[in-house]
C-alpha cells in the first residue's frame, strides 16, 4: 500500500520476481528471495531422465540450495508421493538472481 492504495495483491513468491510497479520493487528489494522462493515456483517440465533425489515442492530454496547445488543432476520436485516436475542449479541460480 502507498498513500492509502493498494500497489499489488499477491503471495510474495509470485511478487518479488514481478513488482507491479516501482514502489513495490523497492519496497521488497531487501526480502532474500531465498527464504521466500518455493521448489515450486521453480519447477519446470521433467526433461532429465535420471534425477538424484526429491524436492518437497513447498520446500524453501534457502533450505535445499546446498543439497541441489552439490549434484550435477536434476531432483524432481514432489508434492506427496505425486512428481510435478523437475528442479536443477540453474534454474535455483535464475529464482535467486531474479532471471525466471
Amino acid at each position: 500500500m502507498k498513500d492509502g492504495a493498494i500497489q499489488q495483491v499477491a503471495k510474495s513468491e509470485a511478487l518479488l520476481p514481478n513488482p507491479a510497479t516501482d514502489y513495490v520493487a523497492e519496497f521488497t528489494r531487501p526480502v532474500s528471495r531465498a527464504t521466500v522462493i518455493t521448489a515450486a515456483s521453480l519447477t519446470a517440465s521433467i526433461a532429465a531422465e535420471k534425477f538424484t533425489a526429491s524436492i518437497a515442492y513447498d520446500a524453501v530454496i534457502g533450505s535445499v540450495a546446498d543439497q541441489i547445488e552439490a549434484s550435477d543432476l536434476s531432483h524432481h520436485v514432489v508434492q506427496g508421493d505425486i512428481v510435478i516436475g523437475q528442479i536443477t542449479r540453474s534454474s535455483v541460480i535464475d529464482g535467486l538472481v531474479g532471471r525466471r
